[in-house]
């Protein structure tokens, strides 16, 4: 709001369910695998949030398209994956222009935040993460050169050395992650 920016209308997640069951019911014919599947309690907000995952994650369609042409990936998961596609790409053109969906707004802000004369010299403090999606980190990238300090509370056993990553099996992995993102963010 302080440096303006994009005035698109936040689709909130009853929206996102209302604009996803309209794009099935009017894509019925483009879906093959997926097409009975949809009338399931459930699925439809199934759907609603791995598209939220990919636009998280930035996963685009062109991602997607690869998966769908991979041959080491089962038949089964590629035709779901074609289906989601006929989707997802209606989806991201039903928001072109007027609407933002949540998941958006991070990158919306990261856009302007080096604008903000509120965020100058502030600090930031982080409590009850396990770690960060890429659009997260591309804020935390902006924010970074911008702050103060940065303070966070990370969940870790007292034996555990919190700067050294060990494997994804392990407790505190993704505590350890996180620290090294922070670390990798402050350099």
């Amino acid at each position: 709001e302080e440096v303006g920016g994009d005035t698109r209308k936040v689709l909130e997640e009853t929206g996102k369910n209302m604009v996803i069951q309209k794009l099935v019911q009017m894509n019925q014919k483009k879906l093959v695998y997926l097409k009975n599947q949809m009338k399931k309690p459930g699925y439809l907000d199934e759907v609603k949030s791995l598209i939220s995952e990919f636009m998280q994650y930035q996963i685009t369609p062109k991602d997607i398209e690869a998966w769908c042409e991979d041959e080491d990936n089962a038949w089964s998961f590629r035709l779901k994956m074609k289906d989601i596609l006929v989707i997802y790409r209606k989806f991201l053109e039903y928001l072109e222009g007027s609407y933002i969906i949540s998941e958006e707004v991070l990158e919306e802000c990261a856009k302007t935040a080096g604008r903000s004369v509120m965020l100058k010299d502030c600090n930031l403090i982080f409590d009850g993460f396990t770690g960060f999606t890429p659009v997260q980190v591309n804020l935390l990238k902006t924010l970074f050169p911008m702050t103060d300090r940065v303070w966070a509370a990370v969940t870790l056993d007292k034996r555990v050395d919190p700067f050294c990553v060990t494997g994804i099996q392990e407790l505190f992995h993704m505590s350890q992650k996180m620290v090294r993102t922070l670390l990798e963010l402050a350099d």
